[in-house]
């Protein structure tokens, strides 16, 4: 009996020193050719992604624009608004534009953008345009293009460049560590052991619920690289110095040794910028090297690094002993349930995608605010163009029966002095000679210049007194009509047909001579002379 019990004992030795001799760690090199497949996904994630620069909108533009326009339709309001001391709905004029325009809610807006024009108009004539029946179409033009440019700046503000190129950092991180933000911490065993190396990394023909293959790169990088033991298979995937040197068993943090194997990815491979096209492209490569891993004779694929025989028996727990593999697996389930589902490369497509985003939206956003330049130069333009149409209104404008009845130098120095001491009205009523003279008194500070004073001075002497008050259309004869001529410089009345401006133009009949006829325009001319001039 004692004999029989030797006998066993020394079998069952030998068994497990068979087995114990079966265990082994990948050799120098094992899996150097799929560890640098990986790193070269890892490299091309690794410098964070920077989308184009662009301009950011000149916030002024859009303001000053809603300014003009403010000014434009609503003067009246816009002049009280931007008066010192107008701080507040109580203090504006009782029933003036103003009050019947602003509310306690638009009051503080609508005061912005009367300080906006009046600080406007004293930098840029042309922002001191006024509505007028001469320039209507064109302050109908410039209308548009304020809502223009507004359109153009909602449109512009909606464009998330940075949005999408955090999206891009956030999925490039996903690919390299599983999370979005770079983390280094990782294990091929959980705390105590209590998930295995091969449930972590991947096992042929199992469900692999617990699998983290595919997960990130680098838990697929430490699957195939990390040591089986302490100081076993250290060299499995580079030669490095310092070498790995942690046990993974225990469930050790192997955050160190990844480290290590990160920089050396770095190193090796090229860090260019990263762009759609390479992602892309490095994610394709590495998918098709993974699918074209096999074991076993080519039974399983999908599975990198070193194996022996089949491990689907073992799975990828470490060894390279036989049944077994220092691999990652990642297929899950088996038949017709097996899936290949690869996290890290869904990550990079969705990073490569975020990154077509970035540069569409920055080329998008350049072009508005080109568009915008070119917006404000054409308000611009629009509002000189209506400032010169304002200025040459003809006698059928609204401005047509002022100048009629400002005939003298006098009348029209009280048409000047109406504005007061505001420079801005003043200004206004440059088309008819006058200017803002600050050595003045208060309530004369706006004057009509001395050249145009003279000039009226002179065509009213010339004139006469006559000429104003005579009446052809009372004479209903030829005879009488030219008898009014008599004893006179210049005829006053003629017989004749009428001109293009006058009422039966094809009759003859007594009418006011060319003196009368061109009278309306002589205050126009006086000024554009002498606007000319000076």
């Amino acid at each position: 009996m004692q004999a029989t019990s030797l006998v066993l004992v020394v079998a069952c030795a030998a068994i497990c020193a068979a087995n114990r001799a079966s265990a082994a760690a990948a050799n120098e090199g094992d899996n150097a050719a799929a560890y640098a497949t990986l790193c070269s996904a890892v490299a091309v994630l690794s410098t964070p992604y920077a989308a184009p620069s662009t301009p950011e909108i000149n916030d002024a533009l859009l303001a000053e624009a809603q300014a003009l326009n403010f000014s434009l339709h609503h003067p009246e309001a816009a002049d009280e608004l931007a008066q010192e001391g107008k701080d507040s709905m109580d203090k504006l004029k009782k029933g003036g534009k103003a009050q019947k325009l602003a509310t306690e809610q638009s009051f503080a807006d609508y005061k912005n953008k009367a300080a906006t024009a009046k600080a406007m108009a004293k930098e840029r004539p042309y922002a001191r345009v006024k509505k007028t029946l001469n320039n209507g179409f064109l302050t109908t033009q410039i209308k548009k293009v304020i809502d223009d440019i507004q359109a153009t700046v909602d449109i512009t503000q909606k464009i998330k460049v940075q949005e999408h190129t955090n999206t891009a950092n956030s999925k490039m991180n996903k690919a390299v560590y599983g999370t979005d933000e770079p983390n280094d911490s990782v294990r091929v065993v959980d705390a105590a052991g209590a998930t295995t190396r091969d449930a972590v990394c991947g096992k042929p023909g199992n469900a692999n619920a617990q699998r983290r293959a595919g997960k990130s790169l680098k838990q697929d990088i430490m699957c195939i690289c990390a040591l089986l033991t302490s100081g076993q298979g250290q060299t499995a995937c580079a030669n490095l110095s310092p070498a790995l040197d942690k046990d993974p068993t225990g469930g050790t943090d192997l955050e160190d040794d990844w480290k290590k194997l990160h920089q050396t990815c770095l190193a090796r491979y090229h860090k260019n910028a990263p762009t759609a096209d390479r992602i892309r492209a490095v994610a394709a490569n590495v998918q098709h090297t993974i699918a074209q891993s096999t074991a076993n004779g080519n039974k399983i694929t999908h599975i990198l690094g070193k194996t022996n025989r089949d491990p689907a028996t073992n799975g990828c727990n470490g060894d390279v002993g036989d049944n077994s593999g220092c691999c990652v697996y990642y297929g899950r389930g088996a038949g017709a349930t097996l899936t290949y589902k690869i996290e890290w490369a869904e990550a990079m497509e969705e990073a490569a995608q975020a990154i077509k985003a970035a540069e569409q939206a920055a080329a998008q956003k350049t072009e508005l605010l080109a568009k915008l330049t070119l917006l404000n130069t054409t308000l611009a333009n629009l509002a000189k163009a209506a400032m010169e149409a304002q200025a040459a209104a003809s006698p059928t404008t609204e401005r047509a029966p002022q100048q009629a009845d400002t005939k003298t130098a006098e009348d029209q120095e009280k048409v000047c002095n109406a504005a007061g001491n505001d420079e801005n009205k003043c200004k206004d009523l440059e088309s008819q000679g006058c200017k803002y003279d600050e050595n003045k008194p208060a309530d004369q500070k706006c004057t009509l210049k001395k050249e145009v004073k003279e000039k009226l001075e002179k065509e009213g002497k010339k004139d006469g007194a006559t000429a104003t008050t005579v009446k052809c259309s009372e004479y209903g004869s030829q005879d009488k009509c030219e008898e009014v001529n008599k004893e006179k410089d210049k005829p006053v009345c003629g017989w004749r047909s009428g001109k293009d401006n006058e009422d039966d133009k094809d009759a003859k009949k007594c009418r006011n001579g060319s003196f009368l006829a061109s009278k309306q325009f002589a205050l126009i001319a006086v000024v554009f002379d002498c606007l000319v001039a000076f």
